[in-house]
């Protein structure tokens, strides 16, 4: 076996660094693990000794490490799974976030809804349920 793996982390490409890790901070209750005009990385709260990162990251990093095509935030969705989507989203749309899809359950087994960050990422916010009787037959 190789190396330990430390963390494994999303690095979301935001045109407004500070307004998209603020989304995750204020919605989510993550963290700032490291914070600078060109780089941010957060940690999300610990959950069974677990916890995630996120990181954000400008198109126009300095670096210049980054394909101008990640910059569209096509092709991506962040999957947070929460005990209380009702909650949740209750919680977002009083903070006036726009809801792009949902709340429904949705008959594969998940309660969700989605939103987008400030860099355009779609965010589904998924809780699991019962899925409908059969409905994972079909794909058998």
């Amino acid at each position: 076996m190789g190396p330990r793996i430390e963390d494994v982390f999303l690095l979301l490409i935001a045109d407004d660094v500070t307004a998209s890790r603020g989304f995750y901070e204020r919605h989510f209750g993550f963290t700032p693990v490291f914070v600078s005009k060109v780089y941010a990385q957060l940690m999300s709260p610990e959950h069974d000794g677990r916890r995630f990162s996120l990181a954000f990251m400008p198109a126009d990093h300095p670096f210049g490490v980054v394909p101008q095509r990640a910059a569209a935030g096509d092709g991506l969705m962040l999957t947070i799974q929460s005990a209380d989507v009702n909650a949740l989203h209750a919680r977002l749309l009083a903070d006036g976030v726009p809801i792009v899809h949902g709340p429904r359950d949705e008959p594969w087994g998940q309660r969700r809804f989605v939103v987008r960050d400030p860099g355009g990422t779609y965010v589904d916010v998924v809780q699991p349920i019962e899925p409908e009787p059969g409905w994972y037959a079909r794909f058998e």
